[in-house]
């Protein structure tokens, strides 16, 4: 229920937002936030943000089913 939520921010004009979005997507640890926090990579210019989901990204550990 709540990455859908995350989701819909992943592009706000709020540089804040969207980090806090990165950083929300890593605690929920499922594929769906996975997936997303690979699109904030590809697409986010903030160092900032890509940092934070690289860092969720880290936290999650390998998925299998998306190797």
């Amino acid at each position: 229920m709540v990455v859908p939520l995350l989701k819909q921010n992943i592009y706000d004009k709020e540089l804040l937002i969207r980090y806090f979005v990165a950083m929300g997507l890593g605690a929920k640890r499922n594929d769906e936030g996975f997936e997303a926090l690979l699109n904030i990579i590809g697409h986010e210019d903030a160092p900032n943000v890509v940092a934070e989901a690289a860092n969720s990204l880290a936290n999650m550990g390998l998925r299998p089913s998306l190797i």
